[in-house]
């Protein structure tokens, strides 16, 4: 007999034993010489909580119980979760499955690339909108209306009337990579994780702390400038297509580079963001779906008209079977809002664009 780690199977003439725990003696298998397989999984059997501590394993991850509150649990391969996952952190490079329910929790398939992926519309929004505030200063600067006196101290009245006016969704694109930058760990050097910090802060005090301390337009160029670099540095990582499928959704962020399914009661007041699809076949109560594909929601709103979004690509179709007052749903840029109940709603967009139900 051999005694050999936890996971590893031995093979003879199609004949296999598994070692259910390291350190156990494997059953003898014939009298000739065997071969020994080291499988990258690893097996829980219990919860993960204290007296677990977290998981952190290269290959796949099979959990039989439950994930609890404060735990962590990192996968370089998939992650199956039979029970449920309460205020945590779930992570694979793979695929998730969880059978139970997701609340108050952090889960991401596609490893780093996920919360990458999630990033970037918000660096797309900042790289355009700054480059179209920067040509908007420089027309009302050559404006012969406009009294360059005003502007003795700086730039900085100019640029918070367009935040106000014209370009409210920079403050709100540099809010959410303000809380999304703190799970982003992907494959840049420290140096390279430390200057997207720095551009943030440096976008957080012109745009929403300090923009009458604008002093010149050089300032908005430059920040436009590094924010469509960073665009360039996020759009050219490698996504492979990692689903996610839960029960349900309560109050959580849930991330995956491919699709995410939702197979149970619902989601209710959470973030869903999809590389590729989202199927909800329950309910969608309460914050946002932003996907790369299509969408499909059996019931979403609610009659208390919680403010319920989803947001999807140019190419992608929307079905919704139920939709309450305060729902909307924005394809390619276009939005189609809900100010009554609604049933049987399919969304999509023309070959000129115009957005079809």
């Amino acid at each position: 007999s051999l005694t050999v780690g936890e996971g590893a199977v031995i093979t003879q003439d199609g004949k296999q034993a598994v070692a259910a725990r390291s350190g156990r003696p494997v059953a003898k298998i014939g009298r000739n010489t065997v071969k020994v397989c080291v499988l990258p999984e690893l097996v829980h059997d219990c919860d993960v909580d204290l007296a677990s501590g977290n998981i952190i394993f290269k290959g796949d991850v099979l959990i039989s119980g439950n994930v609890l509150e404060g735990m962590m649990v990192e996968a370089g391969g998939n992650v199956r979760v039979k029970g449920f996952v309460s205020h945590a952190k779930v992570r694979a490079n793979g695929s998730i499955l969880i059978k139970g329910n997701i609340l108050a929790s952090v889960v991401a398939a596609g490893g780093n690339n996920a919360f990458a992926q999630e990033i970037q519309p918000h660096i797309k929004t900042l790289a355009v909108g700054l480059q179209e505030m920067s040509a908007a200063v420089q027309q009302l600067l050559q404006h012969p209306a406009f009294k360059r006196d005003d502007l003795r101290a700086g730039i900085g009245p100019l640029v918070r009337l367009l935040l106000e006016s014209k370009f409210s969704c920079l403050p709100y694109a540099v809010d959410n990579l303000k809380k999304l930058v703190k799970n982003l760990q992907f494959g840049l050097s420290a140096e390279g994780l430390d200057n997207f910090k720095e551009f943030i802060k440096k976008a957080e005090l012109a745009l929403v702390r300090s923009p009458l301390a604008v002093r010149s337009l050089r300032e908005i160029e430059t920040l436009a400038r590094q924010a469509a670099e960073w665009e360039q540095i996020f759009s050219s990582l490698p996504m492979g297509e990692s689903d996610l499928v839960a029960w349900s959704i309560l109050n959580s962020n849930v991330i995956a580079t491919g699709d995410i399914r939702v197979i149970g009661s619902g989601c209710f007041n959470s973030s869903v963001h999809a590389g590729k699809e989202v199927t909800i076949s329950g309910v969608f109560r309460g914050g946002e779906i932003q996907a790369g594909g299509n969408v499909f929601v059996r019931e979403m709103g609610s009659k208390c008209g919680a403010a319920t979004k989803v947001v999807t690509v140019s190419t992608a179709k929307v079905t919704v079977g139920y939709a309450f007052e305060n729902a909307s749903v924005v394809v390619g840029g276009k939005v189609y809002s809900f100010d009554r109940e609604e049933a049987n709603i399919c969304l999509w967009l023309d070959k000129k664009g115009n957005l079809r139900s």
